[in-house]
């Protein structure tokens, strides 16, 4: 390969380059690129042509170099030239679906608690139904003694509500113990 046709080659990726908007980064990769091929060519073409080769070569780089300069002045001044109000200063990312997921999980929990008071409640209330019913029952089939103990049981209620919870409680544990000391059958 003649210096001409390496002349014209790189000359044209110089011109395809400035065309490209480019990073340091990668006009450092496409140079050591270059230098690679050219050192290849270099190697296997006569000394005499040597030193035309070399000169074009940091004709490139210098190009290259202004280049990358004018890159960074015109970047420098469209920055300058951009008001103060326009400019991002910060890049906020606002986390909505965190804060909707924290208000369903909430009201979630919130309304699974209501419906289990609820049905607590209602429970109770099915019970003092019951209770209700099974007293009236008693008080209806019941004969004249067993009417006396009810009005008696109501009164003493009505009278000290805390000295006959008492007095049950304790009724109650007695006779556990009862039938717990009897022996099985």
């Amino acid at each position: 390969m003649n210096p001409e046709a390496i002349e014209i080659v790189l000359t044209e990726l110089l011109e395809e380059q400035k065309q490209e908007i480019l990073t340091n980064g990668e006009i450092i990769a496409i140079l050591k690129r270059i230098l690679e091929k050219v050192n290849k060519v270099e190697l296997q073409m006569p000394t005499d042509n040597g030193s035309t080769i070399t000169e074009s070569i940091r004709a490139i780089q210098l190009t290259c170099k202004e280049i990358s300069e004018k890159k960074m002045l015109l970047q420098n001044s469209l920055s300058d030239s951009i008001p103060e109000s326009f400019r991002v200063k910060a890049i906020t990312r606002h986390r909505y679906y965190t804060n909707i997921a924290f208000i369903a999980t909430f009201f979630f929990l919130l309304s699974v608690s209501l419906i289990w008071l609820y049905i607590g409640k209602c429970n109770q209330a099915n019970y003092y139904k019951i209770n209700d019913l099974k007293y009236s029952y008693i008080k209806v089939h019941s004969t004249s003694s067993l009417k006396k103990i009810f009005e008696l049981t109501d009164s003493l209620y009505l009278v000290s509500p805390d000295s006959m919870e008492k007095f049950v409680t304790e009724g109650e544990r007695q006779k556990r113990k009862q039938v717990v000391k009897q022996p099985a059958k």
